[in-house]
């Protein structure tokens, strides 16, 4: 049961991470742009 949470849990913050990063990304791009115009 506790490795089924710890899974889960493992789960979500490679999720976050993921979501994260994107964001990230779509922030520089945005920046790229302002730059660019």
């Amino acid at each position: 049961m506790v490795n089924d949470k710890l899974a889960l849990k493992a789960k979500l913050f490679r999720g976050f991470g993921d979501v994260t990063r994107l964001s990230n990304f779509l922030n520089q791009y945005q920046m790229e742009e302002k730059t660019v115009t």
